[in-house]
């Protein structure tokens, strides 16, 4: 996650009344202790989370609050906008929504995505048809947001899963990495097959993305050795069953 920081007003918006000063001021605040989670398909607008369990639509151009939506009853975990619809999915606790920016309204809630622990990232498929979650019960989780009220898809991992991608080239594939280092490449199109494995850190993977080619995927994880970094580039398979 990131942290924005805005610079000083021009001096256009300065000389303003002190009324909308004020509002700027406010929304300067809120802006810079909100975590940053997803950028619109437009890149015109973005959404963040605060402790207050409500999620903020900000327009880039502005920076101003368009919409404030509510609807979790904790604080929310993380959020992702979805690639082609108007559609924001966002976790709290074990619990999913799915928000319409548009309408301000909730549209549907998976209620315990998973069982025991809180989802701690969510990612949608490039059509923005299937919902990709983790969470700490050492699952991944897919869902079919035309009928997300049944899971679709359920790897179970012997380790806690902390980063997952979806394959850029492949429709059924996906890659995920776990708190040991490991990564996996799954063919989802038979029985969440282990396509390929790699040993790649000594401690937990924070963070995976894949090439536009689909040739290969790079890895941020905890290592503490210097000599080779904390970042390393790995070949994935290209050609799977179907």
């Amino acid at each position: 996650f990131f942290f924005l920081m805005i610079r000083r007003p021009p001096r256009s918006t300065q000389s303003r009344s002190s009324a909308a000063s004020d509002v700027y001021k406010r929304q300067l605040l809120t802006l810079s202790i909100s975590t940053i989670y997803s950028a619109s398909p437009t890149s015109q607008k973005f959404v963040t989370s605060q402790k207050d369990r409500d999620l903020y639509i900000w327009d880039i151009e502005t920076l101003t609050i368009e919409t404030r939506l509510k609807g979790h009853i904790n604080e929310a975990h993380c959020a992702t906008w979805n690639p082609v619809r108007a559609i924001i999915a966002s976790s709290s606790n074990n619990n999913v929504k799915l928000f319409s920016p548009e309408h301000n309204q909730t549209l549907f809630t998976i209620y315990q995505a998973h069982v025991s622990k809180p989802v701690s990232k969510l990612m949608w498929n490039a059509n923005g048809t299937l919902l990709m979650t983790c969470a700490g019960d050492c699952s991944v989780k897919i869902f079919d947001m035309r009928r997300p009220e049944n899971e679709l898809l359920s790897i179970q991992h012997e380790r806690e899963v902390e980063a997952i991608a979806w394959h850029t080239v492949l429709d059924n594939s996906l890659v995920t990495g776990d708190i040991g280092g490991n990564i996996y490449q799954w063919n989802i199109n038979r029985d969440y097959e282990l396509v390929h494995y790699f040993d790649a850190h000594t401690s937990s993977i924070r963070n995976i993305g894949i090439s536009s080619s689909g040739l290969c995927c790079a890895t941020i994880g905890n290592d503490s050795a210097i000599d080779r970094g904390p970042s390393k580039l790995w070949e994935l398979r290209l050609k799977l069953w179907s």
